[in-house]
């Protein structure tokens, strides 16, 4: 029997040595799943660790802030005060306010008359004594 004989254009035709489209893709993806499965019983219990003092972190100011009298008078959310600015500064100034000696009043977010009718905002008024 004679030997085959191959040319360049056999080969290049051939369907079983061709690139499939996107062969680097498929082998990356492959290479991370094969990666996760032997890192996984690592990762995971760090993943969970890091959740956990997230978590615990962020648990002890925010009860802090909604056992405050802050929070009684405005009821306004510990997200939204520590997302917000103007609720933040708001949240700040009563905290150096309520460090002052003495008796002190808070009125949070008053609008008052002024003489030509209009009115003007007043975030945090603050009488004292």
């Amino acid at each position: 029997m004679p030997p085959i004989q191959l040319n360049a254009n056999m080969v290049a035709e051939d369907t079983f040595l061709k690139p499939v489209e996107g062969e680097n893709g498929t082998m990356l993806i492959l290479l991370l799943v094969l990666l996760g499965f032997i890192f996984a019983p690592a990762f995971i219990p760090a993943l969970l660790i890091l959740l956990l003092l997230y978590w615990q972190c962020h648990r002890e100011p925010r009860k802090r802030y909604e056992e405050s009298k802050y929070f009684a008078e405005t009821h306004n959310e510990y997200r939204k005060v520590h997302s917000d600015k103007g609720a933040y500064g708001e949240y700040l100034t009563w905290g150096y306010l309520q460090n002052l000696p003495g008796y002190k009043k808070f009125l949070h977010n008053c609008y008052l008359p002024k003489d030509n009718g209009h009115r003007t905002y007043l975030t945090v008024p603050y009488r004292g004594k």
